[in-house]
Formats: C-alpha cells, sequence, structure tokens
C-alpha cells in the first residue's frame, strides 16, 4: 500500500492534470508516442563556482569512469571529445556526480526527427544528469557557472537547448538559471510504433528538417 501511494504521489507531484497526461501516455506508449518540445535560449554568465567541488573539462582518459557512473558507453564519449564537443563534470574526491556536454555541430532531434543547428557564437547543450544520489546539492548550478564562465571567456554569448514540453523538473530548475529565458521554437510530435515522427507545427530556427551535408565540415569547439 505505501508503494502505491508513492507512486501515486509523484504522478500527481506537479498537479492532477500532469499526472493525467502522464499515465495516458505510458498507456500509449507499446502503440503511439506523443508530446512538444520546447527549443529555448540563455545567455551565457560570468561567474564564480563556489569552492569545495571540481568542475572540469572532460578528457579521453576519464571516459570509461564518467561512462561507468552515468551508464553511457566509453566509446562514445571519446567519440565525442574527437569530433570536438565538450564535456563537463562536476566530481568529488575524483567521483563524477554531474555531466553536461556541448556542441556547435547540428545535431539530430529524435523526438521530433528534426536537426537542431546552433548560430555563430552559441552552443547546443546537451545529456545533462545528475546522478539520483547526488541530486539536491546544487551540482548543475555550479556545472553550469563554470561552463558558462569559460565559454563566455573565448566569445561565445549564448547556449541553446530542448527540453520536452512534460519535463516539470526541468522547467523548474530553468526557473533558477540566470535569464531572460527566450523561447525559440515549439512543436510537436507524433509518432506511432517502427514510422517517423510527424511533426506538428511549424520548425522555426534552430530547428530544420535539412541534414547537414555529409561532405562539409560543421564547426566544432576548439
Amino acid at each position: 500500500m505505501e508503494l502505491w501511494w508513492a507512486r501515486l504521489a509523484q504522478l500527481v507531484r506537479y498537479g492532477p492534470a500532469a499526472g493525467l497526461v502522464t499515465v495516458a501516455k505510458r498507456l500509449l506508449r507499446p502503440w503511439l508516442e506523443l508530446g512538444t518540445v520546447v527549443v529555448f535560449e540563455l545567455p551565457l554568465r560570468r561567474c564564480t563556482v563556489a569552492p569545495g567541488l571540481e568542475v572540469r573539462l572532460l578528457h579521453a582518459d576519464d571516459a570509461p569512469r564518467v561512462a561507468a557512473a552515468f551508464g553511457r558507453r566509453p566509446e562514445a564519449l571519446v567519440r565525442r571529445l574527437a569530433r570536438g564537443d565538450r564535456g563537463y563534470c562536476v566530481f568529488s574526491e575524483d567521483e563524477p556526480l554531474h555531466m553536461r556536454w556541448v556542441t556547435t555541430r547540428p545535431t539530430h532531434i529524435p523526438e521530433v526527427g528534426l536537426w537542431l543547428r546552433p548560430a555563430a557564437g552559441t552552443v547546443y547543450v546537451y545529456d545533462v544528469e545528475t546522478r539520483a544520489a547526488a541530486r539536491g546539492r546544487g551540482l548543475a548550478g555550479l556545472a553550469r557557472a563554470a561552463m558558462d564562465d569559460g565559454l563566455a571567456a573565448e566569445g561565445f554569448h549564448a547556449k541553446v537547448a530542448y527540453i520536452r514540453g512534460d519535463n516539470h523538473a526541468m522547467w523548474r530548475s530553468l526557473a533558477d538559471a540566470p535569464g531572460p529565458l527566450r523561447r525559440l521554437c515549439r512543436v510537436g510530435y507524433l509518432r506511432r510504433r517502427g514510422r517517423a515522427p510527424h511533426v506538428l507545427g511549424r520548425p522555426r530556427w534552430p530547428l530544420t528538417a535539412v541534414p547537414p551535408p555529409p561532405s562539409r565540415s560543421t564547426s566544432a569547439i576548439v
């Protein structure tokens, strides 16, 4: 009974309507997936990282340890680094607790089957995760501060990312991020099992349906 009440509390944590939507999506998931993605932009803010934890850029030697901590494949992380992407990680006594990645390359967004293309002077932030046991300690803010500081010093001025419309926890986290937050594009998607997604709405920059030409090299952070 306690487990049932715990699950119910989790479902209605962000309100009864959000809980009903979550239940409906779970029931439909074997046949149909639907939702929205919101692309937003935030300015980079130069600031000072609080002492006590280490926030640093990842290197290829870190890949096995970080991959094991976050359930990724080491070779996938090495490929990210080799193509110019950057990984920022918070460590406590050499243990990875939080990571986030940035790139300037066009990136495929699987939910909507579109490409996200950062503009000049802008980075795309992806694969942001805090380990479950370390949540609630403000690690995302520490990593964000270190990332923003380093990128701003190199001449970048903004970062873009996308969030699913029903990711209430992430929206709440963004409320504490230094703003102003600018919503660039919102599109819905409908995907039947085994088929390409159908986009609902008109994609706008930085989303595009055209993939990057394979013969043309895309810019990367160096």
